[in-house]
Parts: structure tokens; C-alpha cells; sequence
């Protein structure tokens, strides 16, 4: 009876391992949740202001950071609020895990591209 512990073990072990989510590269732009809906800045009231200026006022009045992907047209909500703010606007490459039912991608880092 002690061997069947014994025999299970690594099958538990193999189980739990392939539930443990790996972090990819998710591409696109660090957009606002209200612009990042409609995958656009243009329509905001002053057109004068870039997408960053955008990105940055609108959070401030309550939206938060989102990656916008215009190959998906999707956005993902970020849960860091802080690293995104560094790259309002940008294009970036995020590296993070993405829970699928959420569309949330949890941060590990932030990288502008060109």
C-alpha cells in the first residue's frame, strides 16, 4: 500500500506543473480602456493632443492602462497601472502571462519598440 504514494507522486507532480502558466510577448500599444475599446485615439474632442497626452488624460479621469493589439483588435487589461505609464501611448512589446477568461495580463515587464 505504501507504493502506490510512491507511484503517484510524479504523476501529481507532472499535473501541477503543466497548470503553471507560462509568460509570453503580447505586441500593440499602451492605449487607455476607453480608447483601447474602440482601438483609436481620434476621437477625442482636441485633436491637437497625441496618443500619449491622450492615454495619459484619460487615465486621469478614471480609465486604466490596457495593451491594445490591432492584429487581434483586442484589448488586454494590465495589471500593473504603474509600468504602463511610463510607455502611455507607445508601442511596446509586454512580457506576462494572460489569464484567458479576463483578457488580464499579469506584467512581468514593459519594452518600447520601433
Amino acid at each position: 500500500m505504501k507504493e502506490l504514494p510512491i507511484a503517484i507522486a510524479p504523476l501529481v507532480i507532472l499535473m501541477l506543473i503543466s497548470f503553471v502558466p507560462s509568460k509570453h510577448s503580447f505586441n500593440g500599444e499602451i492605449m487607455d480602456s476607453q480608447c483601447g475599446e474602440m482601438g483609436l485615439h481620434d476621437v477625442v474632442v482636441n485633436t491637437t493632443k497625441t496618443a500619449k497626452e491622450c492615454t495619459i488624460d484619460c487615465v486621469r479621469l478614471g480609465g486604466k492602462y490596457v495593451l491594445y493589439d490591432p492584429a487581434t483588435r483586442m484589448a488586454y487589461g494590465l495589471d500593473d497601472q504603474q509600468k504602463p505609464g511610463l510607455a502611455a501611448g507607445d508601442k511596446v512589446e509586454v512580457i506576462g502571462t494572460l489569464d484567458k477568461v479576463t483578457h488580464m495580463i499579469h506584467v512581468i515587464d514593459i519594452q518600447s519598440v520601433q
